[in-house]
């Protein structure tokens, strides 16, 4: 007998070896059990549809606005940017129309300029307005909308057109929402044609056609972000 008095297995699994192996097979079947119930939940997301379970498919989508937009306004909320930027820029606008009203006249067409904070306001509603209309031609939403050939086109064709018939581009106002908008008595210089250049035209319509891509590339974004 071997000096202690332990006498040594005969045969069989040492008991700390046979938890081990205890051990591995139950992570095992955990494991397969994981895979189990990931594939069946994948195969139950793929048999949701507006068309075989509309219920289902618009509780889970209020759901998860719900989700979005609650996470979306606590973002805002407790941002810097908000409360040293955006409030800042919002009161100082307030203020600006209460104490200098001069600066936000509109113009008149041919004969008076617009105030300087009235350009400020249109150019922001053409950045907003031609980003918009980029997102709604990206996401389209199921329509296959898309306001390049709705809007962004035709405004192009109409600069050209307005252009040819006021026979000059110089003064000539191609901004979407501008009141004076392709009005031949803005325009300035020789009638002659010789100011109607594809380069001139080109720089006419340029800044809605970028702004118009860049909303198409933002449109983009939601599906896959969704996705991950």
């Amino acid at each position: 007998m071997p000096a202690g008095g332990v006498k040594p297995r005969k045969g069989g699994v040492a008991p700390a070896e046979g938890k081990k192996k205890g051990k591995v097979e139950d992570k095992a079947d955990v494991d397969d059990d994981l895979e189990a119930l990931r594939t069946k939940l994948a195969e139950a997301r793929k048999a949701i549809a507006l068309s075989t379970q509309p219920i289902t498919a618009l509780r889970l989508f209020v759901l998860w606005l719900v989700g979005f937009l609650i996470m979306a306004v606590r973002k805002v909320l407790f941002s810097y940017i908000t409360w040293f930027v955006a409030l800042p820029l919002v009161a100082a606008y307030v203020g600006a129309i209460q104490n200098f009203p001069d600066l936000f006249l509109p113009p008149v067409c041919g004969e008076a300029e617009a105030g300087v904070l009235w350009w400020v306001e249109l150019a922001s509603k053409e950045i907003f307005w031609w980003m918009l209309l980029g997102i709604l031609s990206s996401v389209g939403f199921g329509t296959g909308l898309h306001s390049g050939l709705m809007f962004l086109f035709p405004h192009v064709m109409q600069v050209v057109g307005a252009a040819e018939g006021c026979q000059t581009t110089v003064g000539l106002v191609p901004w979407y929402q501008h009141p004076c908008k392709l009005d031949c008595a803005t325009t300035t210089g020789p009638k002659d044609m010789s100011t109607v250049t594809m380069l001139r035209l080109w720089a006419l319509v340029t800044v809605p056609c970028i702004l118009w891509g860049i909303g198409t590339a933002v449109g983009e974004l939601p599906p896959y972000l969704v996705s991950r």
